[in-house]
């Protein structure tokens, strides 16, 4: 059975956040009530809800690993890294926490594509790799070898 996240993941990512952002000593934080066994790449999306439409959420920080990591300390660390320290947003506050929704993604099951659009955006991630390659300068042009 594949691992999936839980209400415990996110109940978990806002006891983090929130004991941060109260300035609680890391030593009484809450600790997790989920198995300290379980390991996974995962990513953690924080929403706050619209101010224009209030039945919508706008994306508020996002940041993830494709590592497999420890969940207790996988959620604790990219709760805050995503909540505090995404370049795209300033820190979340602790008077936005009451309006805010966490996402924990758990990624599992990892296949190749058979091409460049065998996904389907809001159903799949994507991961792609960039071969390197080594740029030769020849007076005004530049050529690429690919290898």
């Amino acid at each position: 059975m594949p691992l999936t996240a839980n209400p415990e993941h996110c109940i978990y990512c806002f006891q983090v956040l929130h004991s941060k952002l109260n300035a609680v000593k890391e030593h009484q934080w809450p600790k997790p009530t989920f198995s300290s066994d379980l390991k996974a790449p995962l990513f953690i999306t924080w929403t706050k809800k619209s101010e224009r439409n209030k039945n919508e959420y706008d994306l508020r920080g996002c940041i993830g690993s494709f590592q497999e990591l420890d969940l207790h300390s996988g959620l604790k660390e990219y709760a805050l890294i995503s909540a505090l320290q995404d370049s795209r947003f300033s820190p979340i506050s602790l008077n936005e926490i009451e309006h805010l929704k966490v996402s924990v993604s758990l990624l599992v099951e990892f296949e190749e594509a058979n091409g460049w659009n065998d996904w389907e955006i809001g159903k799949h991630g994507i991961r792609i790799h960039f071969t390197p390659s080594v740029c030769i300068i020849v007076y005004d042009r530049i050529y690429t070898i690919v290898r």
